[in-house]
Order: structure tokens, then sequence, then C-alpha cells
């Protein structure tokens, strides 16, 4: 069963949610995941949602709080995000 973290950010800083997004996909990578969809960003919301696709439950939650995303995650700091865990399979 797939495992989908979903991350929804308030953009503050367009440039900064830039060199944000630009590392993600390597990090989720290396935590055995990958990015699946980013959305159009929102300009009248400034907002943009993420969705990684994550082996386990395990995999999205040591992404989340490793080192290196932390390091990342330091550009959207002070912008307000929601974040969510999704298991389940992809019905087509």
């Amino acid at each position: 069963m797939a495992v989908y973290l979903v991350v929804q950010d308030v953009i503050s800083n367009s440039h900064q949610f830039s060199q944000y997004t630009q590392s993600l996909e390597s990090i989720i990578q290396r935590c055995g995941g990958r990015m699946i969809a980013i959305s159009p960003l929102d300009i009248s919301e400034a907002q943009q949602t993420i969705v990684f696709e994550c082996l386990s439950r395990e995999d999205a939650v040591g992404f989340w709080y490793s080192d290196e995303y932390a390091t990342v995650r330091n550009f959207q700091e002070t912008a307000p995000f929601q974040a969510l865990i999704v298991e389940g399979e992809i019905q087509l």
C-alpha cells in the first residue's frame, strides 16, 4: 500500500519557495519516495500543494523529520502550512 504525504504551503516569498521546491525531489528520493504532483501556484491564495509518494508511513515520517529536510524547510519556516499522511491505493 502506498503512502502519500500532502503538504499545502502558504507562500510568503516566491524566491525562497522556489529554492525549497528545487531541493525537495532529491531529498525525498533519498528517503525512498518521490514527488508525484505539484499544483500550479494559486496567486490569489498564495498557496501551493505538493504530493509525495512514499513506500511506507515510516519513510514519510523519516523524510519529514530528517535533518536534510529540516534545513530546507527553514526556507518556509515563517509561512503557515498543512501536512497530512494518506495511506491507500490510487483508484482509477
